[in-house]
């Protein structure tokens, strides 16, 4: 699978495991490479613009446990 269903996948997994979880995430591959990133319908350019802090740490950690593998 692409990269960016790879992290999603780790994402999603940590975010259902919160019942506190507000967000709806999308991850997908840019023409030009890039990640392409959508939280509750609307695009992010970076992890950095997320509009939560818990959404941003919650994706570092998903995507540092995908460069562990």
């Amino acid at each position: 699978a692409p990269f960016a269903e790879q992290i999603e996948d780790i994402l999603r997994a940590k975010l259902n495991s919160d019942p506190f979880n507000k967000f709806d995430i999308d991850l997908g591959t840019a023409a030009d490479g890039s990640l392409e990133i959508l939280v509750n319908g609307e695009k992010y350019e970076s992890v950095k613009a997320l509009p939560d802090e818990k959404l941003k740490n919650a994706f570092n950690e998903a995507v540092k446990k995908w460069n562990e593998k």
